[in-house]
């Protein structure tokens, strides 16, 4: 799996050379309250996810995990190395079909 942005200027999708995962997960809502809730930060040196990263995300619960990816820099054609802002990761079911399908897009992260 690859992370990639895309360029309207430019009209084209750009690798991202590196950036840093978040992961949350807050066991408040589940039955076992006791549980501390787990924060983990993973990097990635390349656009490519990491085999922990890939984990985190098949195992994806919109309503207790939380996931965000900032530090992404991308390299422009003309070679300039530019930052993005961070962005969260979410998540819902397409109600539209009836094969419990789940949408996922990525939002700018409200500071």
């Amino acid at each position: 799996m690859h992370l990639y942005v895309y360029s309207d200027y430019y009209k084209t999708t750009l690798p991202v050379n590196k950036f840093y995962m978040l992961y949350y997960k807050d066991f408040s809502a589940s039955i076992k309250k006791s549980k501390k809730p787990i924060a983990d930060t993973l990097r990635a040196d390349t656009c490519k996810l990491t085999k922990l990263m890939r984990e985190r995300l098949r195992y994806f619960q919109p309503k207790s995990d939380k996931i965000y990816f900032y530090g992404l820099y991308f390299t422009l054609p003309d070679k300039t190395i530019r930052p993005l802002e961070p962005v969260e990761l979410q998540a819902s079911m397409d109600t539209l079909l009836n094969d419990y399908s789940v949408i996922y897009w990525l939002r700018r992260k409200q500071l």
